[in-house]
């Protein structure tokens, strides 16, 4: 009780005071509503959570689930101190030197890294499935030092699989150790038995659709029958981000990359200890030494090679916590040559000294006592529709759909709204009465005018020739803008650097605030509010990217190129910087004009095969490109352009119509009555139809 206090404690005061970025917001709301969230379910973790929110008599309900998180770090805690104390002690007894309270606090080190460890610790103080899970790697480890355990250590890992996949990875690795150390075990009568111990754990995914038969607030997939059970447990859904072939062995190099970076940041000069840790464990217990080998590799090298994520920030951000058994491995390895070298004067107080020194590097990032960004994000958002109004989610982030799931299924705020999410995995789509007001929530307007989803029955999300006003933080179908909404909002300010999923948070408030004020008229503070905005959101692609369109709209030539290069450094296959790159091209035809803009709009159709504006531009380029060749007297290279524009724009009436005049001119009426004939096809009422008609019949 002692030891879990020790890192309990620290936990309990650095904790989110209620729910947080990321999944933090649909996970609690799973676990007290035992709900089903996203693939594959959670079901242990759900299930867990919703009695913390019963056992715990204080705090709201996302810092009691909170609390689940500290809990379980802290024991994975406790048992890595047991286990590298139980592999020290081996040594011990081995050399016949009882251990002294400076060996037992030595072993305590290892595990206080990995408890002050930036990600480890980051997990420990949010609603997430992680530490659970780190909790049940320690445990496994600790039962297979004996083969007294073996049957419990078989359940727990029964029980594991029903928390996280990435557990399947260290399967086989657990098979290889028990059979090494125990040869005896593999025999038939005994795998039968632990396979009775086994399946108890994969029996809590029944959870999945005994309580979807029942539709709680979140049914993420709906698996109530076979098919959508199996899809939910297979994350089928996620198979375009996991596992498509879809990047390259230099992605899988930054990956690799990027793991020696966040060892550094995680470890800090422990990182020299654990090698020398490891070297001194293979020479003193090589099966165990393997053991932890094997799974490191698992967790770092293999979980690269098998998931097929991009390198950008947001992909960064969503493997980052993938590494913690690999964590475990370090500290434990760490824990091992600080043992070793407890013997020399002064060694503890100099390791004491390091850690303090490392824990002070992880502060800043981890003190979040009193972070409110995810909570006061969707109550502002809240706040800005009328009553009984419709809030329409378009391709938005988990940061605002997973909070506003939280506030209206948990805390229960705002039940006159009516909250449609356009992926239809947590606010399902409805029919909505013709007079309600809808606004929406989405960081570009592109994408919603561009949205046929049918909120109100029989017609289009609205209608596109009206358009879409920006109101506070969201868009309305309404000119008028609510001027006074931005002093209603609240927003708390922290005094770090903010992570990732929180720059998606604050950096939408200096963004749409300078929106705001051009559309107002004052440009000047605009601008200035959304290069703020810049600073807050350093790794928001989509920012950059509107950012620097709106820069180019203004004619701030040189802001807009360093800002939509900086898109393109955050995300190379992000094609709508490369889109707008390409406009910025045309407007500057001392940079290269032209034929800098085709390369842009190429690639921007190359890495959407969805993006027609692309390919209109192209065609327009070339277009251009024909009748300046036309006017100048250069008939073949005319004709070569136009051509070139059908290609991108086949189905443009306009084009073969040129290219048939340009031919006609020429006295070759073969080729003109081609394109003739075409254009009639396309457009047989056009304004030339008549007269193309006529030479047609004449020709």
């Amino acid at each position: 009780m002692f030891f879990i206090l020790i890192f309990f404690v620290p936990y309990l005061f650095f904790l989110y005071p209620t729910v947080s970025v990321g999944d933090s917001g649909e996970l609690i709301t799973a676990a007290y509503t035992l709900g089903i969230p996203h693939p594959p379910g959670y079901p242990l973790w759900t299930i867990l959570g919703k009695i913390f929110t019963l056992l715990i008599p204080f705090g709201n309900i996302a810092y009691r689930v909170n609390l689940m998180s500290a809990f379980f770090g802290a024991l994975t805690c406790v048992i890595l101190y047991l286990i590298v104390s139980s592999k020290q002690l081996a040594v011990s007894k081995e050399n016949q030197t009882p251990p002294s309270l400076t060996h037992l606090l030595t072993y305590s080190l290892s595990a206080l890294a990995l408890a002050f460890s930036k990600t480890f610790w980051s997990q420990s103080i949010i609603s997430e499935v992680y530490t659970l899970n780190a909790f049940f790697v320690v445990l496994i480890i600790y039962l297979l030092l004996t083969t007294r355990y073996l049957q419990l250590a078989i359940f727990v890992y029964g029980l594991s699989l029903a928390n996280h996949y990435i557990m399947f990875l260290f399967g086989p690795i657990f098979a290889f150790y028990l059979i090494w150390k125990n040869p005896k075990v593999f025999n038939l009568k005994t795998i039968l038995t632990l396979l009775i111990f086994f399946l108890p754990g994969l029996f809590l995914y029944l959870y999945l659709p005994i309580r979807s038969s029942v539709n709680p607030p979140i049914d993420w997939g709906n698996p109530e029958n076979l098919k959508n059970f199996t899809a939910h447990i297979g994350r089928f859904q996620y198979r375009g981000l996991e596992l498509a072939a879809k990047v390259g062995f230099a992605t899988k190099l930054l990956f690799i990359r990027n793991f020696f970076s966040q060892l550094v940041q995680n470890f800090g000069l422990f990182v020299v200890l654990s090698v020398f840790g490891l070297v001194s464990l293979i020479k003193k217990d090589i099966k165990f030494a393997l053991l932890t080998v094997f799974i490191f590799l698992a967790n770092t090298v293999g979980l690269i090679i098998l998931l097929n994520f991009k390198f950008t920030p947001q992909d960064i951000d969503a493997f980052t916590p993938y590494y913690i058994p690999a964590w475990i491995m370090m500290a434990t390895w760490t824990g091992y040559e600080i043992g070793r070298l407890a013997k020399f004067k002064y060694i503890l107080a100099l390791f004491f000294l390091v850690l303090g020194f490392h824990l002070f590097l992880q502060l800043r990032t981890n003190h979040n006592r009193y972070n409110f960004t995810a909570y006061d994000y969707p109550v502002n958002v809240l706040k800005t529709v009328a009553r009984n109004g419709v809030l329409y989610l378009h391709d938005e982030v988990d940061e605002t759909i997973f909070t506003l799931s939280y506030l209206k299924n948990v805390v229960n705020k705002r039940q006159d709204v009516t909250i449609i999410d356009s992926y239809n995995n947590i606010f399902l789509s409805k029919n909505v009465p013709e007079k309600s007001k809808i606004y929406y929530s989405a960081v570009n307007t592109a994408k919603v005018k561009k949205s046929l989803h049918p909120v109100r029955s029989g017609t289009s999300c609205y209608d596109t020739s009206n358009g879409v006003y920006l109101n506070g933080l969201l868009w309305t179908e309404r000119k008028k803008s609510d001027k006074l909404i931005w002093d209603f909002y609240v927003k708390r300010d922290l005094l770090k650097k903010y992570e990732y999923r929180e720059q998606e948070v604050i950096a939408r408030y200096s963004y749409f605030y300078g929106k705001f004020l051009i559309d107002s008229g004052d440009k000047k503070d605009g601008i200035f509010a959304l290069k703020k905005s810049l600073k807050v959101g350093p790794e928001l692609i989509w920012l950059h990217n509107n950012v620097g369109d709106i820069l180019r709209q203004r004619k701030d030539f040189s802001g807009a190129f360093g800002t939509l290069s900086h898109t393109i450094l955050l995300d190379s296959t992000y094609s709508p910087a490369y889109y707008n790159m390409g406009l910025l091209y045309l407007a500057k035809e001392d940079w290269g004009g032209a034929e800098k803009a085709i390369d842009y709009f190429k690639k921007a159709y190359q890495y959407d095969k969805m993006d027609l504006d692309s390919l209109i531009q192209l065609s327009k380029i070339y277009q251009r490109k024909g009748y300046e060749n036309f006017v100048g007297g250069k008939i073949d290279d005319a004709i070569t352009e136009y051509k070139k524009a059908i290609e991108y724009t086949p189905s443009s009436a306009d084009i073969y119509y040129n290219v048939g005049v340009i031919y006609s001119q020429s006295q070759n009426n073969k080729e003109a009555k081609e394109y003739f004939q075409k254009y009639i096809q396309l457009k047989p009422g056009g304004p030339n139809a008549e007269t193309i008609k006529k030479w047609l019949a004449s020709n």
